[in-house]
């Protein structure tokens, strides 16, 4: 049987790690000016490494993700948008069983 509160922490973390990263991009579209793309030769090196580092923890948790769903043959998207659900439902009701 599959331990499901470490399935639901590892999406949880993938999640986080994913809206840390929109978060900053959008805090660094803000005060570049920009409405498109960052091109990140025109960051200087903390913003840009702070960019590339938040990538780099999103596509871990990603892949890490990805793995343990082809292992378990479970469809990631589906193990995802349940975790959304359930975190939704936490917010507003309480904790899940």
């Amino acid at each position: 049987m599959y331990d499901i509160e470490k399935l639901v922490s590892i999406v949880v973390e993938y999640l986080e790690a994913v809206e840390e990263n929109k978060k900053y991009n959008m805090a660094l579209r803000k005060q570049k000016g920009l409405d498109t793309c960052i091109w990140i030769p025109s960051l200087d090196g903390s913003s840009a490494y702070r960019l590339g580092e938040l990538y780099g923890r999103e596509q871990q948790r990603s892949f890490v993700l990805a793995d343990i769903c082809a292992m378990l043959d479970i469809n990631q998207d589906r193990l995802v948008a349940a975790v959304k659900s359930m975190q939704r439902k936490e917010k507003h009701n309480g904790r899940w069983d």
